[in-house]
C-alpha cells in the first residue's frame, strides 16, 4: 500500500467576495512557488502576485481600465516571471518584474475584440501571443472562441498579421507551453 501524501500549503488567498478566482503557479529558478492571482471585487477585479518573499500588487493599465482578469506566466525559457492579463475583454497586457522584486507598469501587447484569454510563449528568439476571441455558441462552462496567434517582435510589436491555430475550429480551453521540438498547444 501507498503511504498517503503529505499536504503542504503553499499559499492562502483572502477573498473579500465569494467568486471563482482565476489563477497560474510557477516555479522560479531556484524551485521556489510563485502565484498570480485575480482578486474578485464585485465590479472590478485586480491582479496580484504571492511569493515566498511577499504580496504583490499588479496595477492596472489605467485608473479608467481597472479591471482585470485571466493572469497567466509567460510560458518558456525565456518568460522569467512575466504576467500576461487581460483588461477588459479587449486589451492584453504584459508585466515585466524589476530588480527591485517589484512590476514595471504594465506594457500593452495586444487590443482585439472579445478576448477572453491569453497567453504569451517566450523561447530564444520566439514570442508568440496567443489569444482566445469568444463567439457565441453552445456553452460547457464557457463558450467557445477562435484561438489566434501573433508572432512579436523582441520589443513585443506584432510582426505580421495574426494567424488561426487551428483553422476554423471553435475551442473551450486552451493552454500552451514551449517544448524542446517547438510549441505545444
Amino acid at each position: 500500500l501507498q503511504q498517503p501524501h503529505k499536504v503542504t500549503s503553499l499559499f492562502t488567498v483572502a477573498q473579500f467576495l465569494p467568486g471563482s478566482p482565476e489563477w497560474d503557479l510557477m516555479l522560479d529558478a531556484q524551485g521556489q512557488p510563485h502565484l498570480t492571482i485575480t482578486a474578485f471585487g464585485g465590479a472590478t477585479h485586480s491582479l496580484s502576485l504571492l511569493a515566498p518573499t511577499g504580496h504583490t500588487p499588479l496595477a492596472p493599465l489605467s485608473e479608467f481600465n481597472d479591471d482585470l482578469h485571466d493572469p497567466r506566466f509567460v510560458r518558456g525559457p525565456a518568460g522569467g516571471l512575466m504576467v500576461t492579463a487581460l483588461a477588459g475583454d479587449n486589451q492584453v497586457l504584459l508585466y515585466q518584474p524589476q530588480p527591485d522584486g517589484g512590476y514595471a507598469p504594465p506594457l500593452l501587447l495586444g487590443v482585439g475584440d472579445k478576448i477572453d484569454n491569453a497567453l504569451l510563449l517566450a523561447a530564444p528568439g520566439v514570442l508568440v501571443l496567443l489569444t482566445r476571441h469568444m463567439e457565441l455558441g453552445p456553452q460547457r462552462g464557457r463558450f467557445p472562441g477562435m484561438l489566434m496567434a501573433q508572432a512579436l517582435s523582441p520589443g513585443f510589436m506584432p510582426t505580421g498579421p495574426a494567424v488561426p491555430v487551428f483553422g476554423d475550429e471553435r475551442i473551450y480551453d486552451f493552454d500552451a507551453d514551449v517544448t524542446a521540438a517547438g510549441i505545444a498547444v
